[in-house]
């Protein structure tokens, strides 16, 4: 993983019954789990953050979403839809920290539909028009390079100057008006202090072979 503008190394003990979240659904699924009304408690590895969380996961509903199931080509050479087909559904609602995300599956765990809270949704399609799709998004300059609207969609605004931040020593970031609980905040070169996360500069000094981690770490008026 390269943090920090260094290449760090880390290792989180899996333990006993650790998924990832994908494989949720599929291990449901192979175990006939998959009921109107059942709930579940997992622990999962999120890579996001390099650590383990327990998530509730719900069936709460059972429904039939359309998808396309065939393509064809039109005068100009596009693809488009010429056949869909219905597939019945199981949705799993998942929770942690405060966080809801929506998720329907067919009866073999494999996702169909998966809504995210940022507001993005992915959908089950035919291969050819997914092919186009990720065509046109590469020929999109604003989406090719630096993910165009998926940074600006997720990206919080700041209204400080962040110009010089690479002559900080520490980074704080005041966190408001969500719910921490559950978030693994705390760990490596950051830290959370009541409601403000410290990112600090790390620092790698290589002497005789061996390598010495250094955190300094300075005060600063809060960003």
């Amino acid at each position: 993983m390269n943090a920090g503008g260094r290449e760090e190394v880390t290792s989180v003990p899996s333990g006993r019954g650790l998924l990832l979240d994908a494989a949720v659904p599929l291990r449901l699924a192979a175990a006939g789990e998959l009921a109107l009304g059942r709930e579940f408690t997992v622990r999962v590895f999120d890579p996001s953050a390099m650590a383990t969380r327990d998530v509730t996961m719900k069936v709460s509903a059972r429904d039939t979403i359309v998808v396309p199931d065939s393509a064809t080509t039109d005068a100009a050479g596009r693809f488009t839809a010429s056949s869909w087909d219905s597939i019945p559904a199981w949705k799993l609602e998942q929770r942690f920290g405060g966080v809801v995300i929506t998720t329907w599956v067919d009866d073999d765990g494999q996702i169909v539909r998966a809504e995210s809270p940022l507001g993005f949704t992915i959908e089950r399609t035919y291969s050819d028009l997914a092919r186009q799709a990720w065509r046109d998004g590469r020929a999109n300059s604003q989406l090719a390079e630096g993910y165009g609207a998926l940074i600006q969609g997720t990206a919080i605004s700041s209204n400080v100057d962040l110009a010089d931040v690479a002559t900080r020593d520490a980074l704080r970031v005041r966190l408001g008006n969500v719910d921490l609980e559950g978030f693994d905040l705390a760990g490596g070169r950051q830290v959370l202090r009541g409601d403000t996360l410290v990112i600090m500069f790390h620092f790698i000094i290589d002497h005789f072979g061996y390598t010495i981690h250094l955190l300094i770490v300075a005060i600063h008026p809060v960003l």
